[in-house]
């Protein structure tokens, strides 16, 4: 393979290794286990099996299934993450608008990656790994939604003093929702709609 690819605006860049591509292969085929098995289901030789590789292989990359899941979670949580911190800026505006974004993108991150954000939720208890990057990317929402309503907020002394425990009980909330939605098999449009409404009021956005 040829050191540099090009990305979709023509851009150089570097291609994945080898290594990268295998250690990517895993992480595919143990979100489809998890998808059509769940997580209890899933064993280091099934992954194996499923990559195409053997146990010795898998543990060169991962000590552990609770490993490829952190991993696979990771994945998962920086797309999740990025959404919401950039939605202000993908939509060119503040406030309700950004906010029913960010709601929006991870309502596609549950509808497509539904049985890794569930399994995180579900591990959170027992698997401290996995409760560090779950907690991590509550807070790490909980700021960029901070960031994106606190400037209409800011005339507001009473919400601006209790915004961040705002901030917090709605992405729990939002979180339990789409957990709920995706366990159920619902389509998530009405939660969207749903969660930017209460978001909005609670909020006092325009």
């Amino acid at each position: 393979m040829s050191p540099y690819i090009y990305d979709e605006r023509g851009r150089r860049v570097l291609a994945p290794t080898k290594g990268e591509l295998r250690e990517r292969a895993i992480l595919d085929e143990a979100e489809k286990q998890l998808r059509e098995a769940g997580p209890d289901a899933m064993t280091v030789e099934s992954i194996a099996n499923a990559a195409g590789i053997n146990r010795a292989t898998l543990y060169f990359y991962f000590r552990s299934k609770n490993d490829v899941l952190a991993a696979l979670i990771q994945r998962v949580v920086n797309e999740l993450t990025s959404g919401v911190a950039t939605s202000d800026r993908a939509t060119g505006s503040a406030g309700a608008v950004a906010i029913t974004e960010a709601i929006r993108r991870t309502a596609l991150l549950w509808r497509t990656h539904g049985a890794v954000l569930r399994a995180a939720a579900d591990l959170t208890p027992s698997v401290e790994t996995v409760a560090d990057l779950w907690n991590q990317a509550r807070t790490e929402i909980e700021h960029s939604s901070l960031a994106i309503v606190s400037s209409e907020t800011a005339n507001d002394d009473e919400l601006e003093h209790r915004l961040p425990a705002v901030i917090r009980a709605l992405v729990a909330m939002t979180e339990r929702e789409f957990y709920t939605t995706f366990a159920r098999d619902e389509d998530p449009h009405q939660s969207v709609d749903a969660l930017s409404l209460i978001w909005t009021r609670a909020l006092g956005l325009t």
